[in-house]
């Protein structure tokens, strides 16, 4: 993994109590090990981003780092997703008006999710994943 920082002087970064996530294009089963990128806000201004070296930033779908525009834009889809997979608590600076713009995603849980089944005789073998999905 390549780590590197997002800082931002204008976009607040909040944090829950579940703040490390994970993210990959596409709607495959996104864990610790298939992310492409993973997120952790280390302050109310600073994420750590932990990206896959084989993976080439352009193709990812995400707001380009290179301007300060772009960086707040991935700082908004960043709080999304931890804002959507809080288990309990969104937490932020008192004086960020995160609620004011923040779009909040769905919010999801860890699960496990049937793949696929395969009948060979007498036998039927299931496919398991784990991966985040809309909490119920």
């Amino acid at each position: 993994m390549t780590w590197s920082l997002i800082l931002s002087d204008t976009e607040p970064v909040l944090t829950s109590d579940e703040p490390v996530c994970g993210w990959s294009p596409g709607d495959a089963p996104v864990g610790y090990a298939t992310a492409s990128i993973v997120w952790l806000p280390l302050s109310p201004r600073v994420i750590l981003q932990l990206r896959d070296r084989e993976v080439d930033p352009d193709k990812l779908g995400l707001p380009s780092v290179a301007s300060a525009t772009g960086r707040d834009e991935l700082i908004r889809v960043v709080n999304r997703q931890i804002a959507g997979q809080a288990h309990r608590w969104v937490i932020h600076h008192p004086d960020d008006r995160l609620h004011d713009g923040l779009q909040m995603a769905p919010r999801t849980a860890w699960r496990d999710q049937l793949v696929s089944v395969t009948e060979d005789g007498g036998t039927s073998r299931e496919l398991w994943v784990q991966r985040r999905l809309p909490a119920q």
